[in-house]
């Protein structure tokens, strides 16, 4: 009972809805909307600075962001508003989690409403409570491919986690910051969103995997290279500090998921080597491990990266979005279209 048809609805889909007798529109009506219980009433009661959306502002909150995205289209607003906008939706992730322990699972830029105030982080349908996600069906494990989390593209595990949606939000940064602003990788941009945030590979039974190059970036800068450069020097420092942050998220979980070496498969000669590398100390039976806390094993540091780049001076002025990607296509079309014709003429060539 997953289809987008049933009761309990796969995707999120909206009506117009109109007053009958005076024949104008009044509200967005969705097919569905999947509350499990009272968990999600406890966070539609409690906003804060707007990060949360609540049933009683929604057609305010529509009117406004459709106007605000008919004024962006003709005057984008500055790359420090930008940034505001996802720095509130990622408060409203980090509320949800910390006072209900809820995760949204569906963290895309779709599902961040723009705000004078900055914005919003809507559609809670997927949204489920950590505790009752270890019970959750594959097939309802979803999200935008584009910016779901390296490991959960790569098959590494089933259970969503939080940190999945904390790296969704690194995505979703990651892929505006190539798209609408400036970067020393323009040449490369359609190459490397095609094959860090598009490329998937259909498996079997409806689902795909892939993932490696999204992980390639993180582990090893793949795509964008070491050299990658953003003319905001705030974005850039943050964007570099994210990645930083996923990298060692992945390793410290891939660590975790390494099996250990059987002594078959070691040989005895690998034992004649390890025995002669001396080892460190072993802690003593009283003694607790030490464990190094992670970037994103809370929301408070990467929080903290948010607050850092809104409260730098050194913003660009005049560094407003501009989407390069149909320029990009616009290119690649001609230059396919251009040896195309080449190749036609050294075919007859050929046949002279």
């Amino acid at each position: 009972m997953s289809e987008f048809r049933s009761l309990t609805s796969r995707r999120t889909r909206t009506y117009i809805v109109y007053d009958p007798t005076t024949k104008q529109k009044i509200y967005l009506l969705k097919d569905s909307w999947q509350v499990h219980g009272s968990l999600k009433a406890k966070i539609i009661c409690e906003p804060q600075d707007g990060d949360i959306l609540i049933d009683e502002d929604i057609e305010q909150i529509l009117e406004e962001s459709q106007k605000l995205a008919e004024d962006y289209s003709t005057s984008p607003p500055s790359i420090d508003f930008n940034w505001n906008v996802v720095s509130h939706a990622f408060t409203g992730n980090w509320q949800a989690y910390g006072r209900c322990g809820i995760i949204q699972r569906e963290v895309c830029p779709n599902n961040i409403l723009i705000t004078c105030a900055g914005g919003i982080l809507n559609d809670w349908d997927l949204s489920k409570k950590e505790d009752g996600i270890l019970s959750s069906r594959l097939h309802e494990q979803k999200g935008l491919w584009e910016f779901m989390s390296s490991l959960l593209v790569a098959g590494h595990h089933d259970t969503h986690t939080i940190q999945d949606d904390m790296e969704s939000f690194v995505l979703v940064v990651i892929y505006h910051a190539l798209r609408y602003f400036s970067h020393n990788k323009t040449d490369s941009t359609l190459y490397i969103l095609n094959n860090v945030f598009t490329h998937r590979e259909r498996i079997r039974h409806g689902r795909y995997g892939g993932g490696e190059a999204r992980k390639s970036l993180f582990l090893h800068n793949g795509y964008i290279g070491r050299d990658f450069k953003l003319a905001s020097n705030p974005l850039h420092k943050w964007v570099k500090a994210a990645i930083a942050a996923v990298k060692e998220w992945i390793e410290s979980e891939l660590a975790k998921s390494d099996p250990e070496d059987s002594d078959e498969e070691l040989g005895l000669m690998a034992w004649e080597r390890a025995a002669a590398i001396p080892l460190p100390p072993l802690p003593a039976a009283n003694e607790p491990v030490p464990v190094t806390p992670r970037v994103l094993d809370t929301h408070d540091r990467l929080a903290r990266y948010f607050e850092i780049c809104l409260e730098a001076t050194n913003w660009p002025v005049d560094d407003k979005p501009y989407d390069i990607l149909p320029d990009l296509k616009k290119e690649e079309k001609a230059s396919q279209a251009w040896m195309r014709a080449r190749d036609a003429d050294r075919w007859r060539e050929c046949q002279l």
